[in-house]
């Protein structure tokens, strides 16, 4: 049974675990629409979120395996979060030039200059790719980054719960 502290370090391992899957599944959805090599920040996020469900799962099981709340799980827990930051931080730069909600015609131009929302795709030569596809992959992405930032967070706060439940035992 979980109880106390434990609850918490359960609900921070879930929800570590929802946003891994939602940075997986993102970063899945951009890869399966592209058209030839991927860009690498978009390999990158599908190796991170699928990393974090590995670790998540590592975590899940500290909740009710003691030994595993060690300083290993804290350092496990602080890469983790550097590798969030870094997939964030990188995809939220590659997108700074584009709005997911505007579809004037710099912002579509911007989008079809840019690997991560054109899909292999620059100047729309591919048939069917159009506006519409620009911002769904752009509203992907930026789904993406967003949820690395939000984990990023999430993890600094596990391994800091885990230093300081260590210290008092």
């Amino acid at each position: 049974m979980v109880a106390g502290v434990g609850v918490v370090f359960l609900g921070i391992r879930v929800t570590q675990f929802i946003f891994a899957a939602v940075v997986l599944s993102m970063a899945s959805a951009l890869l399966k629409q592209q058209i030839g090599s991927p860009p690498s920040i978009t390999q990158y996020s599908a190796f991170t979120g699928a990393l974090g469900l590995l670790t998540a799962c590592f975590g899940i099981t500290a909740v009710w395996y003691e030994p595993l709340k060690s300083l290993a799980m804290a350092a496990i827990d602080l890469l983790m979060a550097l590798f969030y930051a870094a997939g964030g931080i990188i995809m939220f730069i590659q997108l700074k030039d584009i709005s997911c909600s505007d579809n004037g015609q710099r912002n579509i131009e911007n989008g079809l200059n840019n690997p991560i929302v054109n899909g292999g795709c620059p100047e729309g030569a591919c048939e069917g790719f159009g506006e519409e596809l620009i911002l769904t992959r752009c509203k992907k992405a930026s789904t993406d980054a967003a949820f690395q930032v939000t984990s990023f967070l999430v993890l600094l706060g596990a391994a800091a719960l885990t230093y300081r439940q260590m210290k008092r035992t």
